[in-house]
């Protein structure tokens, strides 16, 4: 099952859901809809999404489509190589 939850609640930080939106300028029934797991956001959205929040778009891809994969083995990959870029880029 698709948990947007904690990758939505790390891109928007402090802001509201409704700010955050605002910020990138979709619609906040766009997020509703990732939160319910009643769609799941575009490439193009992603990378609004990561632009918006300043956050590595690579790291947002690998923990979006870590939460969509079927594949338990998969998906915590993904998740580790998101961390390990997320590391990398602190050092770089």
């Amino acid at each position: 099952m698709t948990d947007l939850n904690p990758l939505l609640d790390m891109v928007r930080g402090d802001l509201s859901d409704n700010k955050f939106a605002q910020k990138c300028g979709i619609p906040r029934v766009s997020i509703s809809k990732y939160r319910n797991n009643h769609a799941f956001p575009s490439n193009d959205t992603l990378d609004v999404i990561a632009k918006a929040s300043g956050l590595d778009p690579v790291m947002v891809y690998l923990l979006a489509y870590a939460e969509r994969i079927d594949n338990p083995d998969v998906a915590k990959r993904l998740k580790e190589m998101a961390q390990e870029n997320n590391a990398s880029d602190t050092i770089n």
